[in-house]
């Protein structure tokens, strides 16, 4: 007989025995569970990864929970964040992970030092909710706010601590060269009741983390949509409800006749390469 194992395919909460050979034949399609061993090393190497990620300052603070907890508004499908209710105690908890700060600081002193900050989730008002408790009941303050998925923590932090600082002084390593640099965002046709808020989320990111001196922002495109197609019509007028924002993409041409393209999420500039390459001879 042959020999078989414990396994799930794409839900983890589904066990399956099937033989070694036709696991083995197909690690894409099944995929074994860990041991309690191999489950504790990881927590180990996860928790000895973490004490090497604190931050240093009320910034990475403050950018770190401007990732992890938006604004109601900004609700998308097909996202890691999810909506959820949220009380300060529970952001404190996050963020007791990655920093020393808050150790000896209570529940209301961190919601105080939290409205003294650039939060961007400060403009969603808070709502009370009384909780019972053993002798008397509670009013506490929570949010609705979309939440990121606690498996992306990790890398928000690795990126706050070591990928930005890095890609600041590449940024300004160009300007001092003589580049100027330039933003571009841009947001598909696709029906959306807060295209505003989640374009100019867009606009704030590339501004905090690129140090742009322009951005163009092309508000109804889809990515395979030619360059110079894009934006033509005058009637456009999202573009005035921006912050920050120098023109569509029809200024953008006019204005910028060599360009260098640096492209750190390709599918938001275009994924039409023939297109590209006109844009690139131009």
């Amino acid at each position: 007989m042959e020999e078989a194992e414990i396994c799930f395919r794409s839900n983890i909460n589904e066990p399956e025995i099937v033989c070694e050979a036709r696991i083995f034949g197909a690690p894409i399609l099944y995929s074994l569970y860990k041991s309690k061993e191999e489950l504790k090393n990881i927590h180990e190497e996860t928790e000895k990864e973490k004490e090497d990620l604190l931050f240093d300052n009320d910034a990475q603070i403050v950018e770190f929970i401007n990732n992890v907890y938006r604004p109601k508004i900004e609700s998308s499908s097909n996202s890691p964040y999810k909506l959820n209710h949220v009380y300060d105690k529970e952001i404190l908890g996050v963020v007791w992970n990655f920093t020393k700060k808050f150790d000896k600081t209570t529940s209301l002193a961190f919601t105080q030092w939290l409205n003294k900050q650039n939060v961007d989730f400060l403009s969603d008002e808070p709502e009370r909710k009384v909780v019972k408790g053993n002798t008397e009941n509670k009013k506490l303050r929570r949010r609705h706010l979309n939440v990121l998925d606690n498996g992306y923590h990790v890398d928000i932090a690795k990126n706050i601590i070591n990928v930005i600082p890095k890609h600041h002084a590449y940024i300004n390593q160009l300007k001092n060269d003589g580049y100027h640099i330039i933003g571009y965002c841009r947001k598909s046709r696709t029906p959306s009741d807060n295209r505003a808020a989640l374009l100019q989320r867009m606009v704030d990111i590339i501004r905090q983390r690129s140090l742009v001196e322009k951005v163009y922002v092309s508000t109804h495109s889809n990515a395979k949509e030619g360059f110079h197609k894009r934006d033509l019509d005058d009637q456009n007028t999202l573009i005035a409800e921006l912050d920050q924002v120098d023109g569509d993409t029809q200024v953008y041409i006019q204005n910028n006749d060599k360009v260098c393209v640096v492209a750190i999420d390709y599918a938001g500039f275009t994924t039409n390469m023939s297109d590209l390459k006109i844009i690139l001879r131009q």
